[in-house]
């Protein structure tokens, strides 16, 4: 009699490490996939968090918060400030991260780039830094996630809307505003 030999040929061992190969190209892009869908909810339902914050706000105070930073002073703008947090916890910190900014990236960091942005509306058109189109589309303050191209100014006065119909990682900014929660589209007239 044959001694039978325990083990796998080497046609078996070819065809198991290609089955392997097939099932992980299938699974890493739909993982990636879901992370970056997964970043978009979170994204969304922070910029939820913080209209709900600034719509508090501006009952109390009758105007929205400021768009200051307060580690770096009241001069730098774009960032929502701390009073949304103190005396009365509007957000539980002004200093939401985005998910879509690389936290370790040291540019970034340093210029205090890796928080959501926010921009009150009549401070700028006052300025003449936007125009009032801005106002009357978005209200009298937006706010934005980077979007997952992480690219915040991607178009005049960085108004171009992210849309996942255009491919999971299109170009984009994520917004909401006082008269939108969820803007769909872009101004008229300052692309």
């Amino acid at each position: 009699m044959r001694k039978i030999k325990n083990g796998f040929t080497l046609i078996e061992l070819l065809i198991v490490v290609a089955i392997i190969g097939i099932l992980a190209a299938i699974a890493v892009p739909n993982f990636l996939n879901a992370q970056i869908r997964a970043k978009v909810s979170r994204a969304q339902a922070d910029l939820r968090a913080v209209a709900s914050a600034v719509a508090m706000y501006t009952i109390d105070r009758g105007a929205p918060p400021p768009h200051t930073h307060p580690e770096l002073g009241d001069s730098t703008v774009g960032y929502i400030r701390y009073n949304l947090t103190t005396p009365v916890a509007y957000l539980s910190t002004g200093l939401l991260p985005d998910p879509f900014v690389r936290q370790n990236d040291p540019d970034r960091v340093e210029n205090s780039e890796q928080y959501y942005t926010y921009h009150n509306m009549p401070w700028y058109v006052d300025k003449g830094t936007f125009p009032k189109e801005l106002l009357n589309f978005y209200g009298t303050w937006r706010s934005c996630s980077y979007g997952p191209d992480m690219t915040y100014y991607n178009g005049s006065y960085g108004a171009r809307i992210y849309h996942s119909s255009n491919g999971l990682i299109s170009e984009g900014n994520i917004w909401t505003c006082q008269n939108n929660p969820n803007v769909t589209t872009t101004p008229k007239g300052v692309d």
